[in-house]
């Protein structure tokens, strides 16, 4: 879908994916779409970078527990197109609209059609903002209606 005047620029279609529990989620990206147990995932550690991007190696156990703790997590399967979102609470439509905007952003910026010159880096950015604003509105109301863990296409 494009709007028109703004011809250029490519809605994509985004399917999202509801998590009933911090365990599906967490399966879900930890599994990187192989047929592996959560009890396998829980029994391995991995490694990242604080903010302060100093590296470290956590044990699966305590991440989960960490982002039971957070109330919350998304992230993008920007190939699939898929944002996936678990909650523990009723979250605001703000709260939603960073949540989820900011999963669109992800799969936009993978999607970035990359032959333009750099000087126009900064406009490609603020299409992203624009469509953004356009399909989050829609993406949270199918977040709030769909039952959990089923798909549903924007």
């Amino acid at each position: 879908m494009s709007l028109q005047g703004f011809e250029r620029i490519e809605i994509p279609e985004i399917q999202m994916v509801r998590h009933h529990t911090v365990e599906s989620i967490f399966h879900r990206f930890w599994s990187f779409g192989e047929d592996v147990l959560l009890e396998d995932i829980l029994a391995s550690s991995a490694g990242g970078f604080s903010e302060d991007g100093e590296e470290f190696e956590m044990p699966m156990t305590e991440q989960l527990e960490a982002t039971r703790a957070n109330e919350f997590w998304a992230f993008s399967d920007c190939p699939r197109k898929e944002i996936h979102v678990w909650t523990s609470r009723e979250f605001t439509d703000q709260e939603l609209n960073i949540l989820i905007g900011h999963e669109v952003g992800h799969i936009l910026e993978a999607e970035e059609i990359t032959e333009n010159a750099p000087e126009y880096a900064e406009e490609l950015q603020a299409d992203r903002y624009g469509v953004c604003c356009a399909i989050v509105p829609e993406l949270i109301e199918k977040y709030k209606t769909s039952p959990t863990e089923q798909r549903t296409t924007t």
